[in-house]
């Protein structure tokens, strides 16, 4: 739509909820969850509804896409491991694999801006906080650990991250990728 409200638009019109939407970094794509398959799974289209191509096919569930700063990948949250886990795949659907791993579960990757980084919500410490990871799976932090912390969003500086805990708005800095 318009910045004024006028000019509103549909772009998915399914029995079934299309929900978490992403533009990649260039606007040529939007990443979505939906559940039109009987799973929920990640797909994406143009940005005029054209184009849709379903991009994971799991009996799990697939969540929260978050396209890579420069579109090659995407970063979501599954189930097929039996838990909530970050995984990465091209931005083709293809070669899925696990970047996190932990009996607690782990949602809602976003990648840092210079997309060396993940910081996604996991219930790891007893309750919901905000983790960082390296995309190569090292260098796993604790970021907050308030319990109720989740969905993390960086700054476009990649210096700072905003999240919600305890129905607040937190800002914390992040220390750049080493």
């Amino acid at each position: 739509m318009a910045a004024d409200g006028s000019g509103l638009r549909q772009l998915t019109d399914d029995p079934a909820a299309d929900f978490d939407p992403a533009w990649s970094p260039d606007g040529a794509q939007i990443a979505f969850t939906s559940d039109r398959e009987g799973s929920r799974d990640v797909y994406a289209m143009a940005p005029d509804g054209s184009g849709l191509r379903r991009l994971t096919d799991d009996p799990a569930e697939d969540v929260t896409p978050d396209w890579a700063p420069d579109g090659a990948r995407l970063a979501f949250a599954s189930t097929r491991d039996g838990t909530w886990g970050i995984y990465l795949m091209e931005a083709d659907g293809s070669g899925p694999r696990l970047l996190t791993d932990d009996p607690a579960g782990e949602m809602m990757p976003a990648w840092s801006p210079d997309g060396a980084r993940l910081a996604f919500t996991s219930d790891r410490s007893g309750g919901a906080g905000v983790w960082l990871v390296a995309v190569d799976g090292w260098g796993l932090e604790r970021l907050s650990d308030g319990g109720t912390d989740w969905g993390p969003a960086w700054a476009p500086d990649g210096g700072r991250l905003v999240y919600s805990g305890g129905g607040d708005l937190w800002l914390l800095a992040v220390a750049p990728s080493p």
